[in-house]
């Protein structure tokens, strides 16, 4: 706000100085901008005792703000940024290293991974293989058992029977005897020859139940 010199402020007047005035008292804009837009000679004069320590205040601003600017601008300049070059360059470093090492414990993950299916793999098969094996053992066990069952009743059963064959042979040798010595008793007027043909007969017979019951050939 602009205060007005003591020679340029009004003198005071009293209320019936100003009722008695014939010309009705103006605005202080209608005053000091005449026309509306125009300067008054009151307003210069008014504005003229603080028109140096105006102008020096505003230049010194001024001054202030324009060179905050220009320095601001000639640091900026000067900057060549290569600190945001080595950032950049140490970020790509980091990330490179940062994949890197996922890259080796995921590739270290898989060969562990597979070396666990390899091993359970490995187990499975040998576990598998010794199953078979004892079952193969079982089997063979269980055959070899059977074999040796079956040949020991086959040999209880063959020697039965050639117990079975000596016994009868024996009766039937034992008869024929029987009949030869009855056959020679009876024959006894008889010529040499005849009488010795019966007993011939008995040990043609008495030989071939030998040889069945040994289960050879006639």
């Amino acid at each position: 706000m602009f205060l007005l010199p003591d020679h340029i402020r009004r003198p005071h007047t009293s209320m019936s100085q100003v009722q008695s005035s014939s010309t009705p008292p103006r605005s202080t804009h209608a005053s000091y901008h005449p026309d509306g837009y125009g300067v008054s000679e009151g307003l210069k004069r008014a504005r003229r005792p603080y028109f140096w320590k105006n102008a020096i205040t505003g230049g010194a601003i001024l001054a202030f703000a324009t060179g905050v600017y220009y320095y601001s601008i000639s640091k900026v300049k000067q900057d060549d940024f290569s600190d945001l070059a080595a950032d950049k360059a140490t970020s790509q470093a980091k990330s490179a290293a940062n994949s890197l090492s996922s890259s080796l414990y995921s590739a270290s993950d898989r060969v562990a991974n597979a070396a666990n299916t390899a091993a359970n793999k490995t187990s499975r098969s040998l576990h598998n293989a010794q199953a078979s094996l004892e079952d193969l053992s079982s089997s063979a066990q269980a055959s070899l058992h059977k074999f040796s069952s079956d040949t020991q009743a086959n040999l209880a059963r063959l020697a039965e029977q050639a117990r079975d064959a000596g016994a009868h042979a024996r009766d039937s040798a034992v008869e024929a005897g029987h009949e030869a010595s009855e056959v020679v008793r009876r024959n006894v007027n008889l010529r040499v020859p005849a009488a010795l043909e019966p007993k011939d007969d008995g040990r043609n017979r008495l030989r071939e139940l030998i040889l069945i019951a040994q289960g050879r050939p006639l």
